[in-house]
């Protein structure tokens, strides 16, 4: 973003996050949360949530936050995993995005937008990625074809 023209301030609890983005990067970073930081009202143009909000203890807290620093003609992104995403669905209890302790929420479209719209901001889209799905289709196609996966061995499960 600071290669486009955006001047860019960063925020990070993590001290070897922030020590990297200030010597490798030439960043502005607070070490902190975003309510720690103590930004004035109206400050930023736009904040990005980068698979942030699913480690706080209180999103809308959070979101509150992001609703009081943001220009009143802001914009707010937020990326994190779906709850209600076609692998969570096929890989069950082990679905990557479970990450406890790390995970403390995880969200559905509906429950993001209601997370957001209780914080006071006006949600104008929310949409979701498949970026697993060419995997998933690669997949769906080799075992069909080969009865199996390169380097994953299917028990049979029919009865005799």
């Amino acid at each position: 973003m600071k290669g486009l023209g955006w001047k860019v301030v960063g925020v990070d609890p993590d001290s070897k996050a922030v020590q990297i983005a200030r010597e490798e990067f030439d960043l502005e970073v607070f070490q902190g949360t975003l309510e720690e930081a103590k930004f004035p009202d109206n400050s930023f143009d736009v904040i990005t949530m980068n698979h942030v909000i699913e480690h706080v203890p209180d999103p809308i807290v959070l979101l509150t936050e992001c609703r009081r620093v943001l220009k009143p003609e802001g914009k707010l992104m937020v990326v994190t995993p779906n709850i209600g995403s076609l692998g969570r669905r096929l890989f069950g209890e082990y679905w990557l995005h479970w990450d406890p302790p790390r995970h403390l929420f995880l969200f559905s479209p509906k429950s993001l937008r209601t997370c957001a719209e209780r914080a006071g901001l006006i949600v104008r889209a929310i949409w979701t990625t498949s970026k697993g799905a060419r995997f998933l289709w690669e997949a769906s196609y080799l075992i069909k074809r080969d009865g199996n996966l390169p380097g994953v061995h299917l028990k049979d499960r029919t009865r005799d």
